[in-house]
């Protein structure tokens, strides 16, 4: 909603949600359709996400 309209946003994700957003993250700059075309974030912080046993974005 907001890239669509050109404002940046900030991510906080835990646990799961910051797997979330690192799928996100990969599959924008892998341009998998799946996910949106354009996302403009700034910054993100993850709090208690397993990123060692994570294997999405690797």
């Amino acid at each position: 909603m907001y890239s669509a309209k050109g404002q940046t946003v900030d991510l906080v994700g835990h646990s799961m949600g910051g797997l979330i957003i690192r799928a996100a993250l990969a599959g924008y700059a892998k341009g998998d359709p799946t996910w949106p075309d354009t996302l403009y974030v700034e910054d993100v912080v993850t709090l208690g996400t397993p990123h060692k046993a994570a294997w999405l974005g690797a």
